[in-house]
C-alpha cells in the first residue's frame, strides 16, 4: 500500500523512465496524475481509468510496459469509452488510448476509442459542433480506421480533418503519434 504521494510519484516516474527509454510512450507524470493513471506493481502495468460519456468510471485498462498492449477489465460494461476530457472546440482522434495519453502529455486534447482501429470512435455525441482531427497509425489498420471514422462521422454535425504522420528518418512501418514524439524528443 502506498504511504504518500511522494512514494507514488517515485514509482510512476521510475516506470515512465523505463517506458520512455524503451521508446514506447513519452508520457509525463503530470499527464498521468491528470488522467488518474496509476501503476500496479504486482502486474507491472499502468492502470488507466476509463470513463463513460457521462463521466462515471466505467472500467480500468491496464497497459503492459514491456509489451505495448492494452488489457481490459470489462465485466458488465459494453462499448467504448472516451477519456474524461475538458470541454474543447476540437479534438485529435487517435487510434489508441496510449497515443491519446501522449497527446495529453503535450497539452493536446487527444481522445480515442478503447478498441483502437477496430472501433475508433468513442460513443456519445461528444463530437457535435467540434473540429475532429483524425490521426491514425501509419498501417493498413490505421487506413481502415480512417475510412470507418469518415463513414461514422462524415454526415454528423462536426468538421473532420484527415491528418497523416510526416516521413522521418527511421520511421517504423506502423508508426503512431507517440513514435513521432519520441523521434523529435531525442
Amino acid at each position: 500500500m502506498m504511504q504518500n504521494s511522494n512514494e507514488f510519484n517515485e514509482i510512476i516516474q521510475d516506470c515512465l523512465t523505463i517506458l520512455n527509454c524503451r521508446s514506447q510512450k513519452p508520457w509525463s507524470i503530470e499527464a498521468c496524475k491528470e488522467l488518474g493513471i496509476g501503476y500496479c506493481e504486482k502486474t507491472s502495468r499502468f492502470t488507466i481509468p476509463i470513463h463513460s460519456p457521462n463521466g462515471k468510471l466505467a472500467k480500468v485498462g491496464m497497459y503492459n510496459r514491456s509489451v505495448p498492449k492494452m488489457y481490459w477489465n470489462t465485466r458488465g460494461v459494453d462499448g467504448n469509452f472516451l477519456f474524461p476530457a475538458v470541454e474543447n472546440k476540437w479534438y485529435i482522434l487517435t487510434e489508441g488510448m496510449p497515443d491519446a495519453i501522449t497527446l495529453r502529455t503535450y497539452g493536446f486534447p487527444g481522445v480515442s476509442g478503447t478498441l483502437g482501429a477496430g472501433s475508433p470512435v468513442p460513443p456519445g455525441n461528444w463530437y457535435i459542433g467540434k473540429k475532429i482531427f483524425i490521426l491514425m497509425d501509419s498501417d493498413a489498420a490505421g487506413l481502415e480506421a480512417e475510412d470507418k471514422i469518415q463513414k461514422l462521422l462524415g454526415n454528423q454535425e462536426c468538421e473532420l480533418f484527415l491528418c497523416r504522420l510526416p516521413d522521418w528518418n527511421g520511421k517504423p512501418a506502423k508508426a503512431d503519434i507517440s513514435d513521432l514524439v519520441m523521434y523529435y524528443s531525442h
